[in-house]
């Protein structure tokens, strides 16, 4: 135990030292935009946040940068991408690719209990005694909908893609780092490996599918644990029936996807 507090600690300094780079690039860009409003308040509100309630620490700031992307298209400005080289591709809106990570997230879930026997009711049992609907709802957006958002940007754009990919020739070796700074970030040493695996996961998710894709894994897998810590129990066989019913959903939809482009190419050579 002395040794894992120690090393998470590390993993931690190191994290608040890579956020506190990205932060202050952000605070010099909104000083380029003469966002002199946003400047100002977004540090307070970060640091208010962090000393009362850290569960929406990194919000607000991640809140602006969507915007930034998402409003005002602020990928293609050159001044942004001295900061943030950031891919636009990873930014496209595809409901078919958030589609497909929805019909692959079952089975992914399936494949992670099976090799690491994680169960789903072992790490929530604290929220059996809250009995108040409102601390369930609360959790649930923390968890499932706030984190995802805030998570995906930290690790997988800003951590993984923005920063340890531009260091190192080979991409796994960023995987690598920053899934274990994920998995040192989070909870208690028992769910070390899970969220190791899962960092992992979410970095190939993130390249194949974009931010909103890994965003939407995250929150269903956060949504399947929710469904465990709140003494909703799924049981093997049916997680099973689920995650094969939606591979074969996925893997069908591929083939005939694939088929009509084929078809398409042959009846433009014939023409």
């Amino acid at each position: 135990m002395g040794a894992l507090s120690y090393v998470k600690f590390i993993f931690t300094i190191l994290l608040i030292i890579i956020l506190l780079k990205q932060y202050v690039e952000m605070w010099i860009l909104l000083d380029k935009f003469n966002q002199k409003v946003l400047k100002y308040t977004l540090p307070i509100c970060e640091i208010l946040l962090l000393l009362f309630y850290d569960g929406l620490f990194l919000f607000p700031s991640v809140m602006v940068f969507l915007i930034l992307i998402y409003r005002y298209n602020i990928l293609d400005n050159k001044t942004f991408k001295t900061f943030y080289p950031i891919s636009k591709l990873k930014f496209n809106v595809n409901i078919n690719s958030i589609l497909q990570v929805v019909f692959l997230s079952p089975f992914l879930f399936f494949i992670f209990q099976a090799i690491i026997s994680f169960n789903l009711d072992s790490s929530g049992n604290n929220l059996i005694y809250q009995k108040q609907f409102i601390d369930y709802l609360t959790f649930f957006v923390l968890t499932s909908i706030i984190a995802p958002v805030v998570e995906e940007f930290t690790f997988r754009v800003l951590i993984y893609d923005n920063w340890l990919s531009s260091l190192f020739n080979k991409k796994i070796v960023a995987v690598l780092i920053s899934s274990v700074i994920f998995a040192f970030t989070h909870f208690d040493y028992k769910t070390y490996i899970y969220t190791f695996v899962t960092g992992v996961t979410l970095c190939f998710i993130y390249d194949i599918y974009g931010y909103l894709g890994s965003v939407t894994l995250h929150m269903l897998f956060n949504i399947y644990s929710f469904l465990g810590m709140s003494g909703i129990n799924i049981e093997w066989k049916n997680l099973f029936i689920v995650s094969f019913i939606s591979l074969s959903i996925l893997v069908i939809n591929y083939n005939v996807n694939y088929g009509l482009k084929v078809l398409q190419k042959r009846k433009n050579i014939v023409r």
